[in-house]
């Protein structure tokens, strides 16, 4: 698999709709900062003005738009650059929204463009995807406080469309199996984001560009395939083609991180993935995952995460539904 794929397949990610939401103006609305989450707002009707906190002017989103906040920042969605926002769990209350159905939201004075204000409403579906894996948490803090995708730019938008709209409608009917919908959905909808956001993303930019330069890619795709070799930043610059302080500069410049403390994210990633879903011993675990030895291993571990490998696999699955 490509390194991008390889991150999306160990990362545990949790995708969720928490609300689909109409708007009629005057109407703003101030989402607060959440870490670790990357929330989504899709624009199904209307217009909508997004300002995200640490990042430039207001950007306008009209029909077919969809913004991702990569790193969970607040933000304000409204019907104007300048309103003045109500903050979220206020609007949820005033909309008496229970988790259910729509989030229908009207100002105090409804100033429509029209007698029914057709013109005038957004609608909006709204999510978030949790995630919790340090690759993929070191991918999404090198990106910027917020992707724009116009509907020309997220390639078969129509399919996006239509399945952000069956998602909505899966959560107001409550249908059985509707949890697993969103979640297969909004993991289709991340991967199409980082990818349509790769693709359209200038030559080396953070952090996916390091995707589309073969050299640091063919190193990403050597740590990630083959985690158990003793690798070294001289033997991954080798295989770049490229000098060693050439090779880690230009790696640290793309990634955010140096060559080796990524194959240590990266190591851990795939322990705690096989900790989670296997039966192997630890000590197996340890030596798949290029440890030489269970006591390394579990030393690097617990200095990573405050947990021994055993109390992890313990913990997770006392934690995982009956």
């Amino acid at each position: 698999m490509d390194p991008l794929s390889d991150i999306l397949a160990v990362t545990r990610l949790k995708g969720s709709l928490y609300f689909r939401a109409e708007f009629s103006p005057p109407w703003g609305v101030s989402v607060p900062d959440y870490r670790r989450v990357a929330r989504f707002h899709f624009v199904a009707h209307g217009t909508c003005w997004v300002r995200v906190d640490g990042g430039a002017e207001p950007v306008l989103l009209e029909a077919g738009d969809l913004v991702v906040v990569p790193l969970g920042r607040a933000h304000v969605l409204s019907d104007l650059p300048t309103r003045k926002p109500a903050q979220l769990d206020r609007v949820v209350e005033q909309a008496g929204f229970d988790g259910r159905g729509s989030l229908i939201y009207r100002g105090p004075e409804l100033e429509r463009a029209n007698s029914d204000g057709a013109e005038a409403q957004t609608n909006l579906v709204c999510g978030h995807f949790e995630y919790e894996d340090d690759v993929l948490s070191r991918v999404m803090a090198q990106m910027p406080v917020a992707i724009v995708l116009r509907k020309n730019e997220l390639g078969d938008v129509h399919w996006l469309r239509e399945s952000l709209r069956l998602l909505a409608r899966e959560i107001e009917d409550g249908r059985p199996g509707s949890d697993a919908l969103v979640q297969r959905i909004s993991e289709m909808l991340l991967i199409q984001v980082l990818r349509c956001h790769m693709e359209l993303a200038p030559e080396g930019s953070r952090p996916l560009g390091a995707l589309k330069d073969p050299r640091i890619s063919r190193s990403l795709e050597l740590i990630h395939h083959r985690p158990e070799q003793r690798w070294t930043v001289a033997g991954l610059a080798g295989e770049a083609g490229m000098s060693r302080t050439a090779f880690a500069q230009k790696f640290h410049e793309l990634m955010g991180v140096a060559p080796l403390e990524y194959l240590t994210d990266w190591r851990l990633q795939r322990a705690r993935r096989a900790l989670r879903e296997t039966t192997d011993p630890v000590r197996r675990i340890a030596y798949h995952c290029g440890y030489e030895s269970e006591a390394a291993f579990a030393r690097v571990f617990k200095r990573r995460l405050g947990v021994a490998p055993g109390q992890y696999r313990k913990d997770t699955r006392a934690a995982e539904p009956a």
